[in-house]
C-alpha cells in the first residue's frame, strides 16, 4: 500500500501519487512492461456500469480500496505478488465484459523540482 498517496480521478483509471521523500518506487510498484508505466502490483481499478463488481470480486477475495459511485468506478486490491498474478484476473474479469486498467502511479519529483 501507498501509505502517503492521494488518489485522484483520471480518465480511464485513477492515479496514485506520492510525497516527495518517500522511498520510489515502493515495495507494491513496479515498471509494466509493455508500456514502462509504474503501476501498483497488487491493484486493478475497475470501470463497471450496472455490475455487482463488490460481489465478482470477492471470487477473486478482491478488496474495494476506492470507488467513485458517480462514475460506478473501483479502485480494488487483490491478494496477488506479481503482475502475471494480478493479469490473470484482469483477462478473467475482461470474459465476463468488465473493463480494468492498472493503477498508475506518478514517481515523485525530486527536492527542488516543481510539483
Amino acid at each position: 500500500m501507498i501509505a502517503s498517496a492521494m488518489i485522484l480521478a483520471v480518465a480511464s483509471g485513477f492515479l496514485c501519487a506520492q510525497k516527495t521523500g518517500d522511498k520510489w518506487p515502493p515495495a507494491n510498484v513496479v515498471r509494466e512492461p509493455a508500456s514502462g508505466q509504474w503501476v501498483v502490483v497488487n491493484e486493478l481499478i475497475i470501470l463497471a456500469t450496472g455490475q455487482d463488481i463488490p460481489s465478482i470480486i470477492e471470487v477473486y477475495k478482491g478488496k474495494i480500496v476506492q470507488m467513485i459511485k458517480e462514475t460506478d468506478s473501483y479502485q480494488v486490491r487483490f491478494p496477488v505478488r506479481n503482475l502475471d498474478e494480478l493479469n490473470r484476473i484482469k483477462e478473467d474479469l475482461a470474459k465476463r465484459g468488465i473493463k480494468a486498467v492498472y493503477a498508475i502511479v506518478m514517481k515523485p519529483p525530486r527536492p527542488g523540482e516543481p510539483q
